[in-house]
């Protein structure tokens, strides 16, 4: 019996093939005999059916895609859910009362020290701008003194050589003198 089918089938596939060969035969007659602006028009009708089924099977697998997503959001979120009942049933409520307790003093906590901070630095900041203003103007008060001490000097040194021209003193007998 499989013997049969078998030879069955072999005889099957040989007038297939013969009947191909017959066709592409058959097609190569045909091409011949089409004129070369209805072998484009062919062509882009083969393309264009070409590209239909390229976009078939791109939404096709977008479709796919999204349905893969859909399923993995789906147990992701059972997943979840089922991890927070069980984490709840492990918790007492006693204990997760003291918890609730303790952060929200630490949260005062750190509150006013934010506040506190805060209040540090706008004071700081009006210091710091106060302090700059300050250096500012005894800086140029320095800066003042040394160009009006620069010209005492020089005019001390004009009136020393004047006593030393006209008179024909040194500076070391002057001293000497103002000492006794």
């Amino acid at each position: 019996m499989t013997e049969q089918k078998t030879i069955e089938e072999n005889n099957k596939t040989e007038t297939e093939l013969n009947k191909k060969e017959d066709n592409s035969q058959e097609k190569k007659e045909n091409f011949t005999t089409i004129p070369l602006e209805e072998t484009k028009k062919i062509e882009t009708e083969e393309q264009k059916e070409e590209n239909e089924q390229k976009e078939e099977k791109e939404k096709e697998q977008e479709k796919e895609q999204e349905n893969n997503e859909k399923t993995k959001k789906k147990s992701t979120e059972t997943q979840q859910t089922k991890l927070v009942q069980t984490i709840q049933n492990m918790i007492e409520k006693d204990d997760l009362k003291k918890i609730m307790n303790f952060q929200k003093h630490s949260f005062h906590n750190v509150k006013d020290t934010n506040e506190a901070l805060t209040k540090f630095n706008k004071f700081s900041s009006e210091e710091f701008g106060e302090l700059k203003n300050n250096f500012v103007y005894y800086a140029k008060t320095l800066v003042q003194m040394k160009k009006d001490l620069t010209y005492c000097y020089k005019k001390i040194g004009n009136m020393k050589k004047k006593i030393q021209e006209e008179y024909q003193i040194t500076p070391s007998l002057i001293r000497s003198s103002l000492d006794h």
